[in-house]
């Protein structure tokens, strides 16, 4: 095996680990709860997320009953031109506010869609304005 053909399976490992760990989070389920339900410790959990140990075919399609999405999920998104990233961090936040969005009334998530475009627009708004200055 060539150096660029380990350094793309240990991207691709690091790809499947982070989309687990996304879609394991979105679902508010704790790395024990996923253990249990895929017959391992939640150490192994920890492993297959941070890419550090390799998920078998078998174990991904476990894995794509338990987290309620197609195996293909897990590889979406990979590019072996990019290099490996931890995509959880990036979309920490967007999981926090889809969490409290769900949780909320219907009624009220219209009033939190509504301020957070708002919100956006604001953004733009200013960002638009500083970029006028700066020229």
């Amino acid at each position: 095996m060539t150096r660029k053909t380990k350094l793309a399976s240990l991207a691709l490992d690091q790809h499947i680990g982070s989309r687990i760990r996304i879609r394991r989070t979105l679902m508010g389920m704790s790395q024990e709860k996923m253990g249990e339900a895929i017959g391992v410790a939640f150490q192994q959990v920890q492993k297959y997320e941070k890419g550090a140990n390799r998920v078998s075919a078998s174990m991904l399609w476990q894995l794509s009953r338990v987290l309620d999405v197609p195996v293909s999920f897990f590889m979406d998104g990979f590019d072996t031109a990019t290099p490996p990233s931890d995509g959880f961090d990036r979309f920490r936040g967007s999981l926090e506010i889809a969490r409290v969005y769900n949780q909320l009334p219907p009624n009220l998530q219209d009033y939190m869609l509504d301020a957070g475009k708002a919100l956006l627009r604001s953004a733009n708004a200013v960002t638009s304005t500083a970029t006028d200055l700066a020229a």
